[in-house]
């Protein structure tokens, strides 16, 4: 099945119902856009950022009584992502 839609002049699109049903989409779930190499655009559900924060503090070996420094935060990001 193939939907369209149209950008608005706020570069906003709406995502057919029946797409969000399938994707398991709801008012401020976070989506993923990766362009292809074939030009098209994969549209995917993102990881909730308390899930991914989690996922980054246990990564980095959090540990309450001290915070991280940017730098850890960020390398804790890209390995958690698995770049």
């Amino acid at each position: 099945m193939t939907y369209s839609t149209t950008l608005s002049n706020r570069g906003q699109v709406v995502i057919p119902a029946p797409l969000r049903e399938l994707l398991g989409l709801n008012a401020g779930s976070r989506i993923i856009f990766e362009p292809t190499e074939q030009g098209t655009l994969e549209i995917r559900q993102g990881e909730a950022i308390e899930t991914r924060l989690e996922r980054i503090r246990a990564y980095a070996k959090y540990k309450p009584s001290r915070g991280l420094t940017e730098d850890e935060i960020a390398r804790a990001a890209v390995q958690a992502e698995g770049y």
